[in-house]
């Protein structure tokens, strides 16, 4: 593939991904700060009390860990997503490199001087 049509690809793909990938982020990000700010009562050892998330907690985690069946297949989507991204950031990478590799060995050759 073609450099010109690897990034195009890569770009496109990027766009569509990056708003996947933010709520993804973001709803995991909400559930972390909660888990940090206040520890669940079963990680205190106190047994027979449950703590009753609110209806945002609620909200986020349906988003970020629930939907059955569409929530496995949209997590599978952004995973393969980011994976094929990252795939292509790597082939972009080394198209690169080899180039730059390229134009710098043509500068290094010795230049003879014409009569």
């Amino acid at each position: 593939m073609k450099e010109a049509n690897l990034r195009a690809r890569h770009r496109q793909l990027g766009i569509i991904l990056a708003i996947f990938i933010i709520v993804q982020a973001g709803t995991g990000f909400f559930l972390n700060l909660g888990q940090l700010s206040i520890p669940h009562t079963h990680e205190q050892g106190t047994p027979g009390t449950h703590e009753h998330p609110s209806t945002v907690t609620n909200a986020v985690m349906t988003i970020h860990h629930g939907g059955g069946t569409i929530g496995a297949i949209y997590r599978t989507f952004v995973g393969t997503g980011l994976l094929i991204q990252t795939l292509m950031g790597i082939l972009i990478f080394f198209k690169i490199q080899s180039r730059s590799r390229n134009l710098s060995s043509r500068n290094q050759l010795p230049r003879t001087e014409s009569p």
